[in-house]
């Protein structure tokens, strides 16, 4: 009788018959699904290449809904938008035109690193057409609408997370309001350093409330926001909405990442300033 084969261990062993790998070998490498699946959300996210989807088209087509019904309600004030724009020197409105538009790059890089810090990867050319589509319905709808339909772009075109988005467009709203408000009241107390007017002096009042309230809002946000939620009677489904809003809202904000957001948010801010300016010139 003939012994057994033993396979000899130093072999590698041999494949399947379907020419797949053995089954006592991993079925993929580690690493690479990860890779699979981040580039795949990255290709999905592109909204150029969604471009004929049902849903991206309903995207577009909202905002341009909004913008007619807009249109009808200020007919007769936006007849009188030709005559006014005729009388401004068109140099100075055209480098208006040209730096206003330079700042959407800027945000769209400022919100991609925003997601970034989350874990979710999306490149900038990307990010700059959502917050352009936001941006846009911003203008014509009020309480900052515009950012709850930047978070709705961004989840029915990726896997991202709807509640973290919303956490990184906070964000955002803070590093906006610490960018104007901070060099705003320093500006101001250089200004009016031999004596402040009492109408200034209210004005500053309630913008440094208004930092300290948000400074306070967001230690209290990352250290007891979760235990009061807990302590609530709410619903376990908040609880875990709260938590990948946290999420979005600290890991945004990465340490090494902080410096270039307030560049970028200075930046930002300055062609506001820069585009007002050539516009009242004009």
């Amino acid at each position: 009788m003939s012994e057994p084969h033993v396979p000899d261990a130093s072999q590698p062993p041999e494949p399947d018959q379907a020419g797949d790998l053995p089954a006592d070998l991993p079925a993929e490498t580690p690493g690479v699904l990860d890779e699979d699946t981040n580039a795949d959300a990255i290709a999905r996210v592109s909204l150029s290449s969604r471009l004929r989807q049902t849903r991206t088209i309903v995207s577009i087509l909202i905002p341009l809904a909004i913008i007619g019904f807009f249109v009808a309600l200020n007919r007769e004030a936006l007849s009188k938008v030709p005559e006014l724009i005729a009388g401004a020197d068109p140099v100075l409105v055209l480098v208006a035109f040209i730096v206003f538009y330079l700042g959407f790059p800027l945000r769209g890089l400022r919100w991609a690193l925003l997601l970034r810090g989350t874990g979710f990867r999306i490149e900038v050319k990307d990010s700059t057409e959502i917050l352009y589509l936001s941006w846009l319905v911003n203008c014509l709808i009020p309480a900052k609408l515009g950012d709850v339909y930047r978070a709705y772009l961004l989840r029915i075109n990726s896997d991202a997370s709807l509640s973290r988005t919303f956490g990184t467009v906070f964000i955002e709203r803070i590093l906006d309001i610490f960018t104007i408000a901070l060099p705003g009241i320093a500006a101001g107390y250089w200004s009016f350093r031999n004596g402040l007017p009492p109408e200034i002096q209210v004005v500053f009042g309630i913008a440094i409330v208004i930092v300290v309230l948000l400074a306070v809002a967001l230690f209290t946000l990352r250290n007891f926001g979760r235990r009061i939620l807990v302590a609530l009677p709410f619903p376990q489904r908040i609880v875990e909405f709260y938590d990948r809003f946290e999420q979005g809202v600290f890991g945004a904000l990465n340490r090494r990442q902080l410096p270039g957001l307030a560049v970028l948010s200075i930046a930002i801010w300055m062609t506001e300033a820069m585009r007002l300016f050539f516009v009242v010139k004009a």
